[in-house]
């Protein structure tokens, strides 16, 4: 990610965090009161509170509600990001989620294949058992038995 693209995201971060869930928001006034200094340089600080704002909507966070680039609100992903803690703590929520989605799957199936930790191994000799041996069978013939009217007649 370029250094341009992580500014960006930082602001969305913060307009997400700093946002009102029930009113309109200016990412300019956002921005100005704690983040950024508006009198020093107006052109950057107009290209990044406008781009953090379209960086915003182009990911769903944020909707328009004006003609004027900096007037927006939250959208259903962006309230539950805000209550996530902002745009990098909603991102850590999703991929824990993620987690616990595809984690019985991931169980199923090292239970099923085998992770060599006391499960059997896709890889293990269990699924084609070697016989050992295959070519020496055993030409003895077992003990005949007497029965017990034999004994008594010989």
């Amino acid at each position: 990610m370029e250094n341009k693209e992580q500014i960006l995201y930082k602001y969305l971060d913060i307009i997400i965090i700093e946002s009102e869930i029930a009113e309109q928001n200016n990412s300019m006034n956002i921005l100005n009161e704690k983040y950024l200094d508006s009198s020093i340089e107006s052109e950057k600080f107009f290209r990044i509170t406008d781009g953090a704002v379209t960086l915003g909507a182009k990911l769903g966070y944020l909707k328009y509600i004006s003609k004027e680039p900096d007037w927006f609100e939250l959208t259903e992903k962006g309230i539950l990001a805000k209550s996530k803690g902002g745009y990098f703590k909603y991102l850590e929520f999703i991929e824990k989620k993620e987690l616990e989605r595809i984690k019985p799957t991931i169980i199923a199936e090292n239970y099923i294949a085998g992770n060599n930790h006391g499960i059997q191994s896709s890889k293990s000799n269990f699924i084609k058992p070697v016989i050992q041996n295959a070519n020496k069978i055993t030409k003895t013939k077992p003990p005949k038995k007497s029965s017990p009217l034999r004994k008594v007649f010989f």
